[in-house]
């Protein structure tokens, strides 16, 4: 099974945190094969996911699909 990230942008500004979706990726430092935007959730759904840190904000969610 691969793991998805789902990064909640009403989630994550209304914790306060301004960082860009790059930003993010690159603080947490886990990787991804491919990312896309959903307006329709006010999201971004980071694919097939690796070294995903065990602590993760509540606006980040880990999916297994």
């Amino acid at each position: 099974m691969t793991k998805r990230i789902i990064l909640d942008l009403m989630g994550q500004g209304l914790a306060g945190d301004k960082r860009r979706p790059s930003e993010v990726v690159r603080d947490f430092g886990f990787t991804y094969r491919e990312v896309t935007g959903s307006s329709f959730f006010d999201a971004f759904i980071f694919e097939d996911c690796e070294n995903i840190p065990a602590d993760l904000p509540d606006w980040l969610s880990v999916r297994e699909s």
